[in-house]
């Protein structure tokens, strides 16, 4: 049993040298796929039809306009402007409508891009389609749907982000079709607008004008029920939309003011006169000074004074004639006197007069207040009535408003709409698809990747390229401890003279093999009656395939491990190819790198692998896994059994190495030889090796 192969730790590393081996060991596929790729896409992008693409932008704004109504409040216009309504205009763009609209006026049906149906000339191959029933467009569509169709892939339709700016793209093989579908689609888009804006104006103006005929009957209706109940009710209005009964009540109230005022101005003249006549003086009364009666009695008075005084200067008081004066003066100041009792008379005629012009005035003026408190109730009726026929007026001019800026806008030779053009397609002189070079190098990088990720997946898989821990062995010294040589095997002591194709060196026999026109690439050892013979075997040539620059895997199928002790470096369980297709480990833990060599192996790992297992599809897909990752497999058999597992590694096998001991003889081998040959069609080898003393035979020999 070899014990130099110890075991690894459970942590994973990558070998890099064996990765690069995998992608060198590639470019035999893989150089050609990209070439033929690159070339392939460029032939294909030369046949493709070149197409052109037509570009216009709309700007979406509120436009003023020279007719009334149609200016929006602040409400309208941000709702029209916000993310929300310039979405909304995209999708009127995007309409079926507007696209009908817009392949009339372009005759789409026409063009062949658009309407496969329309190509000139006859097509054999459409008409023996649609006669085997296979041309579906022709049999469950219209020419105006499959129209429609083609004309909503050759449209694009967006909004510039954060902008109110729309742009519209059309795409076609004519550069000026691309051109004239843009600008054609801007142009339907505003005259659908306009024409929008029209017929919403004259279905107004159709619903409005029963509106206003019913309300000019309510206010007609309201007005009259208003007078009649006023008439009724004796609440006619004067001037200032008053009442006769308020206005009335008004003038009584002046004319009371004013009685009761003349009355106190009366009664005060009369109590300064009776003052002035108690006192014996009328000098200040107004009354009397205004009277001419007592002006002419004055003015005499004062002449007689004057002469009074003139004769008292010549005569005595006791003239006659001094005294006849003195009496003229006497009458005077009494008929003076007189003169104002019969003003005072007047002036208390004129109270009495006043008061029962104010007891009047006051009877009139209660008997009007009793007849307004007796209306209220009407007047608030009546004013109900008024103000529901204001209300129903106002209404009334509001739709008359309304109705008249409708029809305004319906006799308009032109409504603007909400949008304007802010650039007009050209027509485009480069085409837009295909774009010939960076397609090509696109696709040739995608191949490119994916064919590098495949194979490097592929060798992360079967664990390739993934190594467990550090190796505790001692590492090859040269080349030649790399490969058994032919002096670790001496020939077989007993003879096998009908066998002439015996090889005594691993080397030797691997050469030869390798020498064939097609070498094999899956390995199989056995052993007619020793197993370490033919672990011993399997290791030299594995170690062989080494020496040859090949990147060669051991798979042992021994139940007890052959390279060291059945727990690892760092304690635990080693894992191996029973762990494998049971699912309990993956590659990266049953994969071990051969200390003395490059060459990986697998081992059995002290459980034996059962017929379940070995008859199960994990079977097969590993071995495939592991041949297209490794130039060879070698696959210990140990001493040859009758178990399932030995015939599907035998039925996978290119070679089989049937290794002869010590027990093996010469028509018994031959049996073997013949018996495998016969049931596994494979080509086979003998290799008689001598058994060497295990206790003379140092590590490397133990290893070899």
């Amino acid at each position: 049993m070899v014990k130099e192969y110890r075991g690894a730790d459970d942590e994973v590393s990558i070998d890099i040298t064996a990765l690069g081996r995998a992608l060198w060991r590639s470019k035999r596929w893989l150089v050609p796929l990209v070439l033929l790729t690159a070339v392939a896409t460029f032939g294909a992008m030369q046949m493709v039809t070149p197409k052109y693409r037509g570009q216009a932008k709309i700007l979406i704004e509120s436009q003023d306009s020279i007719y009334p109504g149609i200016a929006r409040n602040t409400e309208g216009e941000r709702a029209m402007l916000d993310q929300e309504g310039v979405a909304s205009q995209v999708q009127l763009l995007n309409s079926y409508d507007l696209a009908r609209r817009v392949a009339a006026k372009l005759e789409l049906a026409k063009r062949s891009e658009f309407n496969p149906s329309a190509e000139d000339g006859d097509n054999l191959l459409r008409d023996v389609l649609k006669v085997l029933g296979f041309d579906r467009s022709s049999r469950h569509s219209s020419v105006e749907e499959r129209v429609l169709d083609a004309y909503f892939e050759h449209v694009v339709i967006y909004q510039v982000e954060n902008t109110r700016v729309i742009t519209v793209e059309f795409s076609s093989r004519d550069p000026k079709l691309a051109a004239e579908g843009a600008n054609m689609i801007v142009q339907e888009y505003m005259d659908l607008q306009a024409a929008a804006k029209r017929d919403n104006t004259q279905e107004a103006a159709g619903s409005l004008e029963p509106e206003v005929t019913r309300v000019r009957a309510d206010v007609e209706k309201a007005e009259r029920a208003v007078e009649n109940y006023r008439a009724a009710n004796d609440l006619m209005a004067g001037s200032n939309n008053v009442t006769l009964v308020q206005q009335q009540l008004a003038d009584l109230n002046t004319q009371l003011a004013a009685a009761r005022a003349q009355k106190a101005e009366v009664q005060a003249k009369a109590e300064q006169l009776r003052a002035m006549l108690g006192r014996g003086t009328l000098d200040s009364a107004s009354d009397v000074l205004n009277s001419p009666l007592i002006q002419r009695l004055r003015e005499r008075q004062v002449a007689l004074q004057a002469r009074i005084a003139e004769l008292s200067t010549s005569l005595l008081p006791n003239h006659p004639e001094y005294r006849a004066a003195r009496r003229q003066l006497s009458d005077l100041k009494g008929q003076i006197v007189a003169e104002g009792r019969k003003i005072l008379g007047a002036l208390e005629n004129d109270v009495q007069i006043a008061e029962s012009r104010e007891t009047s005035l006051k009877a009139s003026l209660n008997q009007l207040k009793s007849q307004v408190a007796h209306n209220n109730d009407a007047r608030i009726r009546l004013r109900d009535l008024e103000r529901d026929a204001k209300v129903k007026g106002a209404q009334l001019e509001a739709l008359l408003q309304r109705y008249r800026e409708q029809e305004v806008r319906v006799n308009a030779t032109g409504l603007p709409a909400d949008a304007r053009l802010i650039s007009r397609a050209s027509v485009p002189h480069k085409p837009y698809s295909p774009r010939v070079v960076p397609i090509t190098v696109l696709v040739t990088l995608a191949v490119t990747v994916l064919s590098l990720a495949f194979v490097l997946m592929r060798e992360f898989m079967v664990g390739g390229v993934l190594v467990r821990g550090e190796s505790t062995g001692a590492e090859p010294e040269d080349a030649g401890e790399e490969a058994v040589n032919a002096a670790e095997f001496e020939a077989p002591q007993v003879p096998v003279a009908p066998i002439s194709d015996v090889e005594t060196s691993p080397a030797a026999l691997w050469a030869r093999l390798m020498e064939a026109e097609t070498p094999p690439r899956c390995l199989v050892v056995v052993s007619t009656d020793d197993d370490e013979l033919a672990n011993r075997a399997a290791v030299a040539l594995l170690r062989a395939a080494v020496s040859d620059n090949s990147c060669p895997i051991l798979i042992e199928t021994s139940a007890e491990p052959q390279f060291g002790d059945v727990e690892g470096a760092n304690g635990k369980p080693r894992r191996g190819l029973a762990d494998l297709l049971s699912g309990e480990a993956s590659f990266s833990q049953v994969i071990m790198r051969d200390p003395r060599s490059r060459a990986h192996l697998i081992e059995g790992a002290g459980r034996p692998l059962s017929d379940r297992e070995a008859a199960s599809p994990i079977f097969d897909t590993v071995l495939e896994a592991l041949e297209h990752t490794y130039d060879h497999i070698v696959i210990d058999l140990g001493r040859l059994t009758s178990s399932i597992a030995t015939a599907k590694f035998l039925a996978h096998a290119d070679h089989v190495v049937l290794v002869a001991g010590d027990h093996s003889g010469g028509p018994s081998l031959d049996r073997t030889r013949r018996m495998l040959e016969s049931r596994t069609g494979s080509s086979l080898s003998i290799l008689a090796p001598q058994r060497r003393d295990p206790a003379a035979a140092g590590p490397r020999d133990m290893a070899a």
